[in-house]
């Protein structure tokens, strides 16, 4: 696996992902009740994937997309 899926579960991927795609001002709300109530996660996952998100978007990680 490589990117975003490398080392992390299914659930902080797709909250990274989602965090990714929907800008601050449409999700109207802080990141981590945002990603609990778009996923089944823990806060500690949320805090992984904004995280990971973060990482991704400052170019430390491949997305995986390209």
């Amino acid at each position: 696996m490589t990117g975003l899926d490398h080392e992390h579960s299914e659930v902080i991927t797709l909250g990274a992902r989602r965090l990714i795609e929907v800008p601050p001002h449409v999700r109207g709300r802080p990141a981590v009740p945002w990603l609990k109530s778009q996923f089944p996660m823990t806060t500690a996952e949320a805090i992984e994937s904004i995280r990971l998100a973060n990482l991704v978007r400052s170019g430390g990680l491949d997305d995986g997309a390209s």
